[in-house]
C-alpha cells in the first residue's frame, strides 16, 4: 500500500487542531536554520538547494515527531 503525503498533511493539520497550543509547532528559527543548512549543502544550484531543504526538513521533522512521541509515551506511563 502506498503512502499518501496529502493524507499525512491532512492528519497533521487535524492533530494540531485537536491538540491546540504550540503542539507540533515549527518556528521561524527552525526554518532559518534549515534554509542555511540547505544552502551550505546544496551549493549554488537552485534545485540542489531545494532538494536539500526538503530532505533535511523531512529528516528533522521526523526526529521532532519521534521525540514528541517518546515524551507523550513517557507522560502516559508516569501519570
Amino acid at each position: 500500500m502506498a503512502r499518501s503525503m496529502q493524507k499525512a498533511i491532512d492528519d497533521y493539520n487535524a492533530l494540531i487542531q485537536r491538540r491546540g497550543g504550540k503542539f507540533g509547532a515549527f518556528y521561524a528559527s527552525d526554518m532559518e536554520e534549515l534554509k542555511n543548512i540547505a544552502i551550505v549543502k546544496g551549493g549554488i544550484n537552485f534545485w540542489d538547494i531545494l532538494f536539500e531543504a526538503v530532505w533535511n526538513g523531512l529528516q528533522a521533522g521526523f526526529m521532532v515527531g519521534y521525540n514528541a512521541g517518546l515524551r507523550d509515551a513517557r507522560k502516559n506511563t508516569e501519570g
